[in-house]
Formats: structure tokens, C-alpha cells, sequence
């Protein structure tokens, strides 16, 4: 690929990989005279995957939501894109002051209710309770299976995790899907969202907890400030909803992680599952929804 690229833009000095997420693609930032760009490429031509990046890239923008600017397409292959540095909200806040962690949730709230304006007809894709319950069943299958095997028939528990899905009120919205602190970028001050290109109709309250719970990270007594700054811009909070569909989103990134660790051999994922555990076992409708799983997790 460095080749292929090297060929393709000739007044690039050096190329340097950047490590992705569990995804295909590969990532490459590009050092010219006197900028840099991002290389995001496909192993070989995606024209679907393609157009969908630039579509969502121009809703985002249309939307005043921040993301990396297309520079070119080459080959329906590879995108070009604006460097947007590497420095991740995930570490921001681990190194950042009380102070300093409100203005960043400032801006991750402001970014929701950006996203929440934007109509949900504008993506076709939804994350509907047949998807959501196909995701119950990737975690069954790659996370109580390959971490618990000794639970040879968890019926109980694919029951419990189906029924939590149920009681998800489908108020669709328009979605990240993956609207957490990995997936966010802190470039001059300001955020920027990457990994747009899965965006969909989503349960109302999805990215919120996808980031008030976020595997990656932890905000402690600072999540109660993301809600009431999402309050004070006008958002109705419902907290059963919100606790229930922590509950399926926490689940299903441990099928995800189960999945990378397992099947991928991606151990960078493992240190990621006691954190997701903990917010599960910490979730106000744990017990009354998913006894089993808490039992089995405890």
C-alpha cells in the first residue's frame, strides 16, 4: 500500500502507518512539504463503502459537525482525507483537569444535539430490535462462548438479554453508532468525529450512552454534568431508556471484543472488557433485567 500511494502522490516525503480499530481498512498519515494528510484504504476497490464515506462526510459537514475533509478518492480505493492529529478524547480526559473534562463534555453534547437535528431519513440503515437482538446472539456465541465455556447451554441468559432488547422504546434518531471517545479527535481546540461511514437510524438515546458508558474510558460523578448539560440545551432525558439501552450497548462491545480477541487474536481489545463488565454490573436495571448474566459475571 505505501507503494501504491507513493505512485499516486508524488510529492509525499515519508508515509507512516497508523494503528486503526478493528476494521479492514488500513490508515496511513502522509507527510508532505509543509502539511499532512490521512491515507484511509481498502484492501482493494470498495465503491460502495467509498461513496458512503463522502456522503456522510458532506451530511456532517451540511450539519456544522466536524470531520476529516476529503481531499481526493483514488481508485474507489483509498480517501485522502485532512489530518486531524492523533490526540484521542480518550486520553484527553485521563490527562485533563475537572475544568478542562466540562469543556470537553461540553462539546461532546453540543455534537449530540447536532446529530439529533439531522433528519432520520437521511440514512436508509437502522439499528432496529431484529439487529439488535442478532447482536445478543454475536455476543452469546463469541463472548459467553469463548470466556465462559463451561456455560454449555445459556438459555436463560439469551432469553433475559432478548427481553432487555424489547423494552427499548424504537425512537429513531439519526445515529453515529460509534459515538465514543476512540472515534474522537481533539484537533485545534475543537472535536472531530471519524468513523461516520456506519451511521443510521438509531434508539434515541444510543450515542449518549454509547459515550456516558463508554468502554474506553470512565467519567464517574462527571457523567451527571454530560446529562444536565444536555438538559440545559433542551434534551428530555428518560433514564430508564437510557439505563436499558447502556445495558444493550455495553453487551454487544463485548461480543465485539470477544470477537477481536478470539478470532482475530487482537488482544489490544482485552484490557477493555473488565471496564465494559463493570458498567453492566454497575447499570441500575441490571438486576431486575439480566439476573443470569449478572450472576455469572459476579
Amino acid at each position: 500500500m505505501k507503494q501504491f500511494l507513493e505512485n499516486k502522490i508524488k510529492q509525499i516525503r515519508k508515509i507512516e502507518k497508523v494503528k486503526g480499530e478493528a476494521s479492514e481498512r488500513e490508515f496511513y498519515r502522509l507527510y508532505l512539504d509543509a502539511s499532512t494528510l490521512v491515507a484511509m484504504a481498502y484492501p482493494e476497490a470498495n465503491p460502495e463503502e467509498i461513496s458512503r464515506v463522502v456522503y456522510f462526510t458532506e451530511l456532517y459537514q451540511k450539519y456544522n459537525i466536524r470531520v476529516p475533509a476529503i481531499i481526493d478518492v483514488i481508485e474507489d480505493r483509498v480517501i485522502i482525507q485532512e489530518d486531524l492529529g492523533n490526540e484521542l478524547v480518550q486520553s484527553k480526559l485521563l490527562g485533563s483537569s475537572s475544568g478542562e473534562i466540562r469543556k470537553i463534555l461540553d462539546s461532546v453534547a453540543e455534537i449530540l444535539v447536532k446529530l439529533s437535528s439531522i433528519p432520520p431519513r437521511s440514512t436508509k440503515s437502522t439499528l432496529d430490535k431484529g439487529r439488535m437482538k442478532r447482536e445478543m446472539d454475536f455476543f452469546e456465541e463469541h463472548f459467553i462462548g469463548e470466556f465462559y465455556p463451561e456455560v454449555k447451554q445459556p438459555g436463560n441468559i439469551r432469553d433475559e438479554i432478548h427481553a432487555l432488547v424489547d423494552e427499548i422504546q424504537i425512537k429513531n434518531i439519526f445515529t453515529h453508532r460509534d459515538y465514543h471517545s476512540r472515534n474522537m479527535l481533539v484537533h485545534r481546540d475543537e472535536i472531530g468525529l471519524v468513523d461516520i461511514q456506519d451511521s443510521l437510524q438509531g434508539p434515541e438515546f444510543y450515542d449518549l450512552v454509547s459515550f456516558a458508558y463508554d468502554s474506553y474510558q470512565n467519567l464517574n460523578f462527571h457523567r451527571k454534568y454530560l446529562f444536565k448539560c444536555l438538559e440545559s440545551m433542551g434534551v428530555e432525558l428518560n433514564d430508564h431508556q437510557m439505563y436499558l439501552t447502556a445495558l444493550q450497548r455495553n453487551i454487544k462491545a463485548l461480543g465485539t471484543f470477544g470477537y477481536q480477541v478470539w478470532m482475530k487474536d487482537n488482544r489490544n481489545y482485552e484490557g477493555y472488557i473488565k471496564p465494559t463488565i463493570q458498567h453492566i454490573m454497575l447499570n441500575k436495571l441490571s438486576a431486575s433485567y439480566i439476573p443470569s448474566l449478572l450472576n455469572l459475571f459476579g
